[in-house]
């Protein structure tokens, strides 16, 4: 009897042996599937986070091009219109100077001419009280050639206006032109800047990656 209850006592002690053994195996190897999962996951915020570093630092980077960008645009055009503005103000002086010489050479025809004319107006009178035929004809050729002078002193200040009015042409062609050349100059400033922002530099091509969304595409 003895020895019966004492092989059963055995038997029990080595199933709750075995038993507990057990238990501390399925323990030990949920530990480390839980510590696995524990590293996993503090390696993935680890990527996360270098990934939220480089999107940052590429931000930045990014906008201070902008900012360069800018800058230099504004600068551009900024000298475009100044020199626009100096040419037109120098334009501008030249003009009224112009405008000026003009008005006296007008002034000046018109006194020129009136007082011509009333002697032309006065000796056609005289012409009546000569006899002589030879005389006459003296006087009239003398009035021809008074009133030839007077045309041909219209003539010189009309054709002088005419070649100042092509002139005129010719300098707004030539304005018209140089505002294109400051355009193209504007916009390939503009469009330098931006091609050479926009290529990568080696160092953030290599190292930034897009943050992990998985849209379809990637840039």
């Amino acid at each position: 009897m003895n020895a019966t209850g004492d092989l059963a006592a055995t038997a029990t002690q080595g199933r709750e042996a075995r038993i507990v053994a057990r238990r501390q195996r399925i323990e030990a190897r949920i530990g480390a599937k839980a510590e696995g999962d524990d590293k996993a996951r503090r390696e993935r915020s680890g990527e996360s986070s270098s990934e939220d570093s480089r999107s940052k630092t590429q931000v930045a980077e990014t906008r201070s091009r902008i900012d360069r960008i800018k800058t230099t645009g504004n600068s551009e055009v900024t000298k475009v219109r100044i020199m626009g503005d100096s040419r037109e103000n120098e334009r501008r002086i030249s003009e009224e100077v112009n405008r000026q010489g003009r008005r006296q050479k007008l002034l000046y025809e018109a006194e020129s001419s009136a007082r011509q004319n009333a002697a032309v107006a006065m000796k056609w009178s005289a012409l009546f009280d000569k006899e002589i035929p030879q005389e006459l004809l003296q006087e009239i050729e003398m009035q021809r050639d008074t009133c030839d002078r007077i045309i041909q002193s219209k003539d010189r200040l009309i054709k002088e206006f005419k070649t100042e009015l092509k002139a005129k042409d010719d300098e707004y062609v030539k304005s018209l032109k140089k505002q294109a050349e400051d355009i193209t100059s504007c916009s390939s400033a503009w469009g330098g800047s931006t091609a050479c922002s926009a290529r990568p530099s080696r160092t953030s091509s290599m190292t930034w990656r897009r943050p992990s969304c998985r849209s379809g595409t990637s840039s």
